[in-house]
């Protein structure tokens, strides 16, 4: 079977460890809430065509980062509390 949702809140994952996870072409539903995400790892998220659910809060993210949702076609949901 495929994976297609995956948490990992509050786990210390970093920039890379995202970047790594955004490259799969099947997830759809990823919470990464309370990590340490840089703007690299945002971009990659992003990017991400296939997410249509994503938890984002508490990463300090900026609101450069946040406006790189702003085109995303799939997501349908994105949290984003408790970031800058």
């Amino acid at each position: 079977s495929t994976l297609t949702s995956l948490g990992l809140n509050d786990n210390a994952l970093t920039t890379a460890g995202v970047v790594e996870l955004a490259r799969n072409s099947c997830l759809t539903s990823l919470r990464v809430a309370s990590n340490q995400i840089g703007s690299a790892g945002i971009a990659a998220l992003a990017g991400s065509p296939t997410l249509k659910l994503l938890d984002i809060s508490y990463n300090a993210v900026s609101d450069e980062g946040m406006k790189l949702f702003t085109n995303q076609p799939t997501l349908t949901r994105l949290h984003i509390s408790g970031n800058q």
